[in-house]
């Protein structure tokens, strides 16, 4: 039995592929590399460099001895078969629903401090160790969660409790992470990392106020959605389709009522069905 709602580890089959690529490869997968250096376990510089290319890239590597890469958005479709694989041995009941994959290299004893993600991840370690530390929801003060939703700021205050997982990853095992719960990753003193990330992609406020606005004579521009809602990139952590489908129908009464439209049954159910074939594939 799979528990989406709460942070769990394992190991997984060796897949040929991404265990052989190096970080050249991921570069090229990737649509581009973003370069930070690690200050301390508990926080990150925010000043990236964008690697427009691979001499940009290459003087990355041979220049800093103290790095993290975020390559982000690898093209699936050379990796597909194993991303597939991988998604359907974490969480075979989330297969379906729309993903996006990165990947994360970092030096010793450098990596992302501690914050918490609007979308649910599969981590999985290829090279290397990653020492996680992951807390559950619970543990982040709702003026801060509700903080983190409204303006988007990953980062929240150090967490001095003790944490719900804490573990290192090792090549082939893998770390499920809820949306919402804080977590932590340094690689371990002489011994660098190298790792991918599966992000899953819940349905967002922001996506439910855009399928109601499809019934309003008048749309409100998007720019204009934050005006009326704080928590527009929220997202909904719930994976199973029928309780989905009840949250939905409260989400929509309530924005409907903020922006003056009552959908009618049948324009709910409709954009129910949309918003859950939109991420799913399926409703």
């Amino acid at each position: 039995m799979y528990k989406h709602d709460t942070a769990f580890s394992g190991k997984i089959e060796q897949f040929e592929l991404l265990n052989s690529i190096g970080l050249y490869e991921i570069f090229n997968f990737s649509k581009h590399a973003e370069f930070y250096n690690t200050i301390n376990s508990n926080s990150v510089n925010n000043n990236y460099i964008l690697t427009k290319n691979l001499e940009d890239f290459d003087a990355l590597l041979h220049n800093e001895s103290n790095y993290n890469l975020v390559f982000r958005d690898l093209n699936e479709k050379k990796i597909n078969n194993e991303i597939d694989r991988i998604k359907s041995y974490v969480n075979p009941n989330l297969k379906k629903l729309n993903t996006r994959v990165c990947a994360f290299s970092s030096q010793p004893k450098s990596g992302i401090g501690y914050h918490a993600d609007k979308s649910p991840v599969a981590i999985v370690q290829l090279k290397g160790q990653k020492h996680w530390k992951v807390w559950k929801k619970s543990s982040i003060p709702i003026s801060e969660l509700k903080l983190y939703n409204g303006t988007g700021n990953y980062h929240l205050k150090n967490n001095k409790s003790k944490p719900y997982i804490d573990i290192i990853l090792n090549p082939n095992e893998f770390l499920w992470i809820p949306a919402y719960f804080p977590h932590m990753a340094v690689s371990p003193n002489n011994i660098s990392s190298l790792s991918i990330s599966i992000i899953w992609d819940l349905i967002s406020i922001y996506d439910i106020i855009n399928e109601i606005m499809k019934y309003r004579k008048i749309p409100i521009p998007p720019i204009l959605y934050k005006s009326y809602f704080s928590n527009i990139f929220e997202r909904i952590p719930i994976y199973n389709i029928p309780d989905l489908k009840k949250e939905l129908w409260n989400k929509i009464e309530d924005i409907g009522k903020t922006i003056n439209i009552i959908l009618t049954e049948n324009q709910k159910n409709k954009s129910i069905n949309n918003l859950i074939l939109n991420k799913y594939g399926e409703n």
